[in-house]
């Protein structure tokens, strides 16, 4: 009997763990929601950056490789193209960790316009929210 009583407590504590880990990345994803969409509606000029698109499709899209990319080009790119270009990658940087390992033989030679690729951001953000990484 103790036995049973013990192993429900320890799989309640289990599932509230992994509760309030989901809600906190939900408010991280949410932040970068918002910042991404700040971020599209002051754009002003066509930028180009390399495309991520190949990152979204399929049964891994949206995955860890793909937030990590958009964060590295983001990061790379000189100009704040609109104003919180700064919060939005220390954002994605608290949300994604340490993408060194993520990244690896991730390459793409094709260019987009930063609004797509921040289209492609939003609509992984919702993925994400509703399906769980």
């Amino acid at each position: 009997m103790k036995m049973l009583l013990l192993l429900s407590a320890v799989a309640l504590l289990v599932g509230a763990a992994h509760i309030q880990a989901s809600d906190v990345n939900r408010i991280k994803l949410n932040a970068i929601y918002d910042q991404v969409e700040r971020c599209r509606k002051s754009l002003t000029e066509d930028i180009f950056v390399e495309s991520v698109s190949y990152l979204t499709q399929g049964r891994g899209g949206c995955g860890d490789k793909f937030f990590c990319k958009v964060q590295q080009i983001l990061l790379n790119k000189q100009e704040d193209f609109c104003g919180n270009k700064k919060e939005l990658v220390r954002t994605m940087q608290v949300y994604n960790g340490n993408c060194e390992n993520k990244l690896q033989g991730v390459t793409s030679n094709a260019q987009v316009k930063l609004s797509r690729l921040l289209d492609h951001v939003i609509r992984c953000v919702q993925r994400r929210n509703l399906y769980g990484p």
